[in-house]
């Protein structure tokens, strides 16, 4: 079961922490980006749009705990957002409108 602590709902990147679960049952992406010790760790990627659209990247680490970060979709720069799409495609969504 995944727990989560938020001290501060209107703080900093814990205002967007209700966005993990939804990025992890219903991912737009998923993909196993290789590690520096050759190992791997499922990435989820979930988009959401509201009044500034988000990218939320999520990885599973190897002792369990996640680790996660948020995108304004709009703001981040193409190589940022081009680096969360490493390693073999597990499964992956089309973008509505998407030719």
């Amino acid at each position: 079961m995944l727990h989560l602590v938020v001290a501060k709902a209107d703080n900093g990147r814990e205002r967007y922490a209700n966005h993990i679960v939804p990025t992890l049952q219903e991912s737009f992406e998923v993909s196993l980006p290789p590690c520096t010790n050759g190992t791997y760790r499922k990435r989820c990627i979930g988009l959401f749009e509201g009044p500034s659209d988000l990218l939320i990247s999520v990885r599973e680490n190897r002792d369990g705990p996640l680790f996660w970060e948020v995108y304004n979709a709009v703001q981040s720069s193409i190589q940022a957002l081009n680096k969360l799409h490493q390693g073999a495609l597990l499964f992956g969504k089309a973008l509505r409108g998407a030719v």
